[in-house]
């Protein structure tokens, strides 16, 4: 009898001591859990890049047509030209600029569209301090930087068309549009872009 009362008082002492043991783990557990605080995310000016100046226009005396402008929202350029000849072309230089926070990946892609009766006979080249900038693709445009590029267009290049196939392209008129596709760059691209990238 004596034997069970002791052993009932030391399992309930080992219970009592069980209990705090918990109560003091939770509230240990509890208070290390507590976060508290708030986050703000904040969308303004983070993507933003865009086309910022269009200047020094020159064209082949036989071409005539719309000064390049920027339009879309800044994300486009947009000019209208007739060719009177085989290779003639026009040029002109364009900023483009990281104006937000983001840094921006240039992707691969055709970047000049030219749509009219003779679009397909137009070929383009956009180059940065002499390289074309398709050789850019991949190229980080960090916050604050901006690139110059000098863009040229030309009518039958190759002086591949007969006249008769001149008459039949009536104006020789197209409307052309410039747009180059970017996407955010990733900080992991960031850092492997190395030299590979324009800064402020």
């Amino acid at each position: 009898m004596e034997k069970d009362r002791k052993f009932r008082a030391l399992a309930i002492a080992a219970i009592c001591v069980a209990i705090v043991g918990v109560s003091v783990a939770y509230a240990a557990l509890q208070a290390s859990l507590t976060i508290t605080g708030t986050a703000t995310v904040s969308t303004e000016n983070a993507w933003k890049i865009e086309w910022t100046n269009v200047t020094d226009l020159t064209k082949s005396s036989a071409v005539t047509g719309s000064k390049p402008v920027i339009t879309a929202g800044n994300q486009e350029i947009t000019w209208s030209a007739t060719f009177g000849a085989p290779q003639t072309k026009l040029s002109f230089t364009a900023t483009f600029k990281n104006n937000g926070t983001i840094p921006a990946k240039l992707n691969a892609g055709t970047y000049l569209n030219a749509t009219g009766d003779a679009a397909s006979k137009f070929t383009y080249t956009i180059t940065e301090s002499g390289a074309n900038i398709a050789d850019r693709a991949g190229y980080v445009l960090e916050a604050g930087a901006e690139v110059d590029l000098l863009i040229t267009v030309e009518f039958d290049k190759d002086n591949q068309l007969t006249n008769a196939d001149l008459a039949s392209l009536n104006t020789k008129t197209a409307t052309f549009t410039l747009e180059l596709p970017w996407s955010q760059a990733t900080d992991a691209e960031v850092s492997a872009a190395g030299s590979k990238k324009w800064t402020a």
